[in-house]
């Protein structure tokens, strides 16, 4: 099964855009290394779930897939990214808690947006998501 073209999309945009800033690839280097790459792969694979995470775990995966071959050396996928919860960079706290205030004036329930007690991460064998 695969993503829905439009979010996969998003996706794409933002890994696109990396690409052309980071790597100063051209537009068609950057969407042609996009498109071919694993972590396109994974991406569309709906069964990763990598298509529910930030399109940051995508960025991430993509530059270790340029430095290392492979976007499984991504921190992401490691989980050597949510082994320290409880000291998450400032700018990951700041941005939890822009997404509680988010849903707090939407009126909606702020359980149902990340936060920092409950992550999901992969495991460093399998593309899967687990808990």
């Amino acid at each position: 099964m695969s993503v829905e073209p439009d979010i996969l999309s998003v996706f794409d945009e933002w890994v696109v855009d990396h690409a052309m800033r980071r790597y100063e690839m051209s537009e068609d280097e950057a969407i042609r290394r996009v498109l071919t790459s694993q972590t396109h792969e994974m991406l569309a694979d709906a069964e990763t779930l990598l298509w529910g995470e930030s399109p940051l775990v995508a960025i991430d995966m993509f530059d270790n897939e340029i430095a290392n071959g492979d976007p499984r050396f991504s921190a992401y996928i490691q989980g050597t990214v949510f082994m320290y919860a409880d000291k998450l960079p400032h700018e990951t706290e700041f941005f939890l808690y822009l997404l509680e205030h988010y849903a707090a004036r939407r009126d909606r329930d702020a359980g149902a947006m990340p936060s920092r007690s409950t992550t999901r991460r992969l495991s460093p064998t399998s593309t899967r998501c687990s808990a």
